[in-house]
């Protein structure tokens, strides 16, 4: 299994437009090839960054 992180920064005053939106990449993200989970956290330390983790199968064109 491979675990994917991938930080947001998001514009000031733009993190409820991106949380609400979120859900249209999800639809994408989900039906990838590999795809296992995935969870979306906000940072509470940082206004504005967010925590994409990604769980994938494999990386793309491996064989683990």
């Amino acid at each position: 299994m491979i675990l994917e992180a991938a930080v947001f920064k998001i514009k000031p005053g733009e993190g409820p437009n991106f949380a609400q939106t979120f859900p249209q990449a999800e639809k994408v993200l989900v039906q990838a090839k590999g795809y296992i989970s995935h969870e979306l956290r906000p940072c509470i330390e940082t206004p504005g960054r967010y925590l994409l983790l990604a769980r994938w199968e494999a990386l793309s064109g491996s064989r683990l």
